[in-house]
């Protein structure tokens, strides 16, 4: 059974390179975007890599990608890499990001998709959630007009003036809401049956995917409004993305707005009772000692 990570950084590239070291196994591939607006580091990470592993996959030239936080760039770089190990034929597809750390041993994962080989894991709301979430989360993400991945935006003045017109976009709703509009985490390991419905799709159906251009956050709400209603069809568990991400606890110096907390030692049972197979964020620093102990286990001998 072949598995893909696919894999979207900017920046810590030193982690990244461990993060596929300790991943790196057997029928285990990788397919990494290095966002264009990387400092110089990003290009040395990819020659460095090729040299070392003859199964890692970049996107380079024309497909490489500038990714912008909140934008359809997101969503886009996902479906490229997608594509691009769906060609290569490989069965399981795991989306992570270069502050996504494995949690357990190579052997523990490839047996965990071996016994449930045809299922997909993500996670979709539950209708309590969502319904609360379209009184008005989801609503102000999809019916104004944003500029999101607008080019340029490392200089100042442009990147002031995106997020100076996406401020008072987000309070002038242009648009109708997407019909049957469901949220998730944007994370996912999907079974080739899936990734199968979802390329498809793509082509099928351009005016849904077209729909998400211009939205906030899109990547969180377009695969799962996507795959909704079929979850027994594609034997998708829709409750279990198997990651750890912690939204809730609060932590001086590991909370920041829009995003999860940033993991270190104490959330190291939590993580483990969690049964996930991925944990985020991890940060090179705050993240040392959780690091130290997620590579012991990593590295534990098959019984």
């Amino acid at each position: 059974m072949k598995h893909a990570f696919l894999i979207t950084a900017h920046t810590y590239f030193e982690q990244l390179e461990d993060i596929i070291s300790l991943l790196s196994s057997s029928d285990h591939y990788f397919f990494v975007n290095i966002d264009r607006k990387a400092n110089s580091g990003g290009g040395e990470f990819i020659e460095s890599c090729k040299k070392k592993y003859n199964n890692v996959f970049f996107l380079e030239g024309r497909e490489q990608m500038e990714v912008a936080h909140g934008g359809y760039t997101q969503i886009s770089c996902t479906l490229r890499l997608l594509h691009k190990s769906y060609d290569m034929g490989c069965d399981y597809f795991h989306l992570i990001s270069g502050q996504d750390y494995p949690c357990r041993p190579n052997w523990e994962f490839d047996e965990f998709f071996e016994r449930n080989n045809g299922k997909s894991y993500m996670l979709i709301d539950n209708e309590d959630f969502r319904n609360q979430c379209m009184e008005k989360k989801y609503p102000s993400r999809v019916k104004p007009w944003y500029l999101s991945d607008f080019p340029h935006r490392e200089i100042k003045i442009v990147n002031f003036l995106v997020r100076a017109f996406n401020f008072v976009s987000k309070r002038i709703y242009f648009r109708k809401m997407i019909p049957n509009l469901w949220g998730s985490w944007n994370w996912f390991s999907w079974h080739r049956g899936v990734a199968e419905y979802v390329i498809r799709a793509e082509k099928e159906h351009p005016k849904f995917f077209r729909r998400f251009h211009h939205t906030c956050c899109g990547d969180e709400l377009i695969f799962s409004t996507l795959l909704h209603g079929h979850e027994e069809e594609l034997n998708i568990d829709g409750t279990n993305a198997l990651r750890y991400i912690n939204w809730t606890k609060k932590a001086e110096g590991r909370n920041h707005a829009g995003s999860p907390l940033t993991l270190n030692d104490e959330e190291y049972d939590e993580i483990m009772e969690s049964g996930a197979f991925f944990c985020r964020k991890v940060h090179p620093e705050t993240s040392r000692l959780l690091i130290e102990k997620l590579c012991a286990n990593i590295k534990r001998e098959k019984p």
